[in-house]
């Protein structure tokens, strides 16, 4: 009886090397690299090609989950910058307004060098916001694949949350006027509106994307356990037998038309030296000599 590691199926172990050609084509043709022969009822034959389907989507599965789960964090990173970002601007147009009402130009100047600090830790958030070398605060995008196709999926862009991403230019000079401090409150305000609106589509793929998750993973556990009820049932069992039958003939086979090793050159050299018998003494009564 063959012995199988937990976990395991006769069928997996039959596509223990599915990047292969022989593997990839047999998944795609529907056929099985092994001929079952005669005896094998149409039955067995499709609930083994039923097992090893089920396995294969499985194995698709479990390699888009990876995608789909890092795309998911990194979208959580997205909002979460977003949202950082929100929160500095409220208090730069409180900063902004505050400005606006002071006449006293040393007094605008202190409150310049704030509102340019504001926007520098924009920038330091915003270079922070990555997840596995992605980040979408940067303008980098990202596109994953959901189904068997490859057709259907996610497209995520992203934007530029920086400070110069937002049009948002520090406030330089000994003299800050009233229109200065305008402009910067109204692309202060327009970011924002930006910003919120991004954080919230963030926040819709990242909940999509999980649902994904959740979907693949309880159609994985479906799968596997139909691939495990097949190879456990009757006609699955069988048919395996058959297979692993198959397989031993062809090796009995091949080994019987290699024939055996031959003999090495040296064999007879090796064997065990006689004794030395001295010239002249025959006989099984005489005594060997040594030669030492």
């Amino acid at each position: 009886m063959m012995e199988m590691q937990p976990g395991t199926t006769a069928l997996s172990r039959f596509d223990m090397h599915e990047g292969s050609a022989g593997t990839s084509a047999t998944r795609e043709s529907g056929s099985l690299p092994f001929d079952l022969g005669p005896q094998s009822s149409g039955e067995e034959m499709r609930l083994l090609k039923l097992a090893g389907t089920l396995l294969a989507r499985s194995r698709d599965m479990q390699n888009r989950i990876a995608a789909i789960e890092t795309a998911s964090q990194t979208c959580r990173c997205a909002k979460i910058v977003s949202d950082s970002v929100l929160d500095i601007l409220e208090k730069a147009k409180v900063l902004l307004f505050k400005m606006k009402e002071i006449s006293d130009p040393r007094g605008r100047r202190v409150l310049a060098g704030s509102f340019n600090n504001i926007l520098a830790e924009i920038d330091s958030i915003v270079k922070e916001g990555y997840y596995d070398r992605k980040n979408l605060a940067m303008s980098e995008d990202i596109v994953i694949t959901t189904d068997d196709s490859g057709s259907q999926g996610f497209s995520i862009a992203g934007i530029d949350m920086s400070s110069s991403g937002l049009e948002l230019q520090p406030l330089e000079g000994e003299l800050i006027s009233n229109s200065e401090i305008i402009d910067r409150l109204t692309k202060v305000e327009s970011a924002a509106g930006d910003l919120t609106a991004h954080s919230y589509s963030y926040d819709t793929i990242a909940f999509l994307l999980q649902s994904r998750m959740r979907f693949a993973r309880g159609m994985i556990d479906i799968l596997e356990d139909g691939n495990h009820q097949i190879n456990n049932s009757r006609g699955g069992h069988d048919a395996v037998s058959q297979i692993l039958s198959e397989i031993c003939r062809t090796v009995s086979q091949d080994n019987d038309a290699g024939g055996l090793p031959k003999h090495s050159a040296g064999a007879e050299e090796r064997r065990s030296p006689q004794a030395y018998t001295k010239p002249g003494a025959s006989g099984p009564g005489n005594a060997a000599y040594r030669h030492d």
